[in-house]
């Protein structure tokens, strides 16, 4: 298993990774490859407001991987602020480049999260997200990476002195789901919600195998339904495994009665392995 030390202890000898030396350790440790949930593997850079001119200098100097480096980059959205979390490197690249310059210290709930993760030195998760490159929902997962060891004993303020930057692990909702149930949909008459809290609101739905039934508004019905709670990070994630309308056994779906009070421990397991990962 690939820890959050792994990820970050390239960073630990030296004060900045290229863009092709991050392109190249995340290719070479197959993260994406082997988890085809995840979108893409980031890195923020904390920068202070006084070093925001050379640090935008300095990646647009970048030509370790594009010969003509980055000349158009800025960190966006504008605004003086006093500190900056800045969208530094993506792998893969390719489709996402509207994420490089983001600040995730501009949006409330990805910095609450970037504070979390920094105080507490443990992955952080963002909960739902639209994401700054599809506008669709998405989630993330924060590793903080500091400029000197930090011990457990690390009190929140110095970690916050040490800080360096983060590892952020996208995952594109319907990308992540459609990589756990597969691209065929073998069970049309099962539907699968997630929720990343306990209001099962729109504003909270992180993934809807079928968009025309909703499940919450269907409970009352006689149906074969589950839902499974799923902690994540402090948040509990809310899984809802229903039959819909039209749903039969037929000989090749006499387990489905199975598969349906089953499905939301392997869902669990699944993001399990996913914390685990990062």
């Amino acid at each position: 298993i690939l820890g959050a030390e792994a990820l970050s202890g390239i960073f630990e000898e030296r004060d900045d990774i290229r863009r092709d030396e991050w392109s190249t350790y995340i290719k070479k440790v197959r993260l994406i490859e082997d988890y085809p949930g995840i979108s893409s593997i980031n890195y923020v850079e904390r920068v202070e407001n006084k070093g925001k001119k050379a640090f935008i200098e300095s990646v647009r100097k970048d030509t370790s991987l594009d010969p003509k480096g980055y000349p158009d980059f800025n960190i966006y959205p504008d605004g003086e602020r006093d500190e900056y979390f800045i969208v530094k490197h993506i792998e893969p690249l390719k489709g996402r480049e509207k994420a490089l310059g983001f600040d995730l210290g501009s949006d409330d709930k990805r910095l609450q999260t970037l504070k979390k993760a920094m105080d507490s030195g443990k992955v952080s998760s963002t909960g739902k997200l639209i994401l700054v490159t599809t506008n669709a929902p998405g989630f993330g997962f924060l590793i903080p990476i500091y400029n000197s060891k930090i011990n457990a004993n690390s009190t929140s303020e110095e970690r916050r002195i040490n800080i360096k930057g983060f590892v952020y692990a996208i995952f594109r909702g319907d990308e992540m789901f459609k990589a756990i149930y597969g691209k065929v949909n073998l069970f049309p008459n099962i539907d699968f919600e997630i929720y990343d809290n306990e209001n099962l609101s729109d504003n909270n739905l992180l993934y809807d195998h079928n968009p025309n039934y909703k499940i919450s508004e269907s409970m009352a019905k006689p149906r074969l339904y589950t839902k499974e709670v799923l902690a994540i990070d402090s948040q509990n994630w809310i899984i809802l495994i229903s039959t819909t309308e039209g749903f039969a056994l037929t000989k090749s779906q006499q387990f489905l009665p199975i598969i349906v009070l089953t499905s939301g421990l392997l869902f669990s397991f699944i993001f399990l392995g996913i914390c685990l990962y990062i």
